[in-house]
């Protein structure tokens, strides 16, 4: 003959189930709260029109825009081109950004002429090396024994860049250079 649980086992099993209900709810919220949806960011930078040849590109998340990711992203130009990789914790790439608004910080070699082979300085900073030329990571310093105008930075006054979740992934720069400042020479 079957024989009902106890009321105290009931409250038991009735405890335990809606316990269980709100632990998981906690943990898809929290899931969904903090799993970040990444937008491909890719695209071409060019400083007056020239195609950067090699260089840098840092997106920083803007906080004054309200963007609240925590990290900066940063990829290498080659060629006027470049594209977004982020790094998670664990070194595992994602392609892109979480959507948001950007503070972009250029720099490198801007091509002087169309075929004209640009040199670049050798104060390079080579972060990491590979067998591969396309695996080496750099920075560039302000150039020591290469020609000034060719090196650009935006560092002192970075571009604003939003990031869309719209499916475009092409985020093109078109940079131009400070117009030169005159110097002013004092009468005695």
């Amino acid at each position: 003959m079957f024989q009902s649980p106890s009321p105290s086992r009931r409250r038991l099993v009735v405890c335990s189930a809606c316990t269980a209900l709100v632990l998981g709810a906690v943990v898809a919220t929290w899931v969904l709260v903090h799993h970040e949806t990444f937008v491909p960011v890719r695209g071409m930078i060019t400083v007056d029109g020239k195609p950067l040849q090699a260089g840098t590109v840092t997106f920083y998340p803007n906080r004054a825009r309200g963007n609240t990711y925590s990290r900066s992203t940063g990829g290498k130009i080659k060629d006027g081109t470049y594209e977004l990789l982020t790094y998670d914790e664990k070194g595992v790439a994602k392609k892109g950004l979480p959507a948001g608004w950007y503070r972009v910080v250029v720099e490198g070699f801007v091509v002087p002429d169309r075929g004209a082979p640009t040199v670049i300085p050798a104060n390079i900073k080579i972060v990491g090396q590979g067998s591969d030329p396309d695996e080496r990571v750099w920075t560039p310093g302000p150039p020591i024994g290469g020609h000034p105008n060719l090196f650009f930075s935006n560092y002192d006054k970075p571009h604003s860049v939003e990031v869309t979740k719209s499916g475009e992934d092409s985020y093109d720069l078109r940079l131009k250079r400070p117009p030169p400042q005159r110097q002013q020479l004092r009468r005695r």
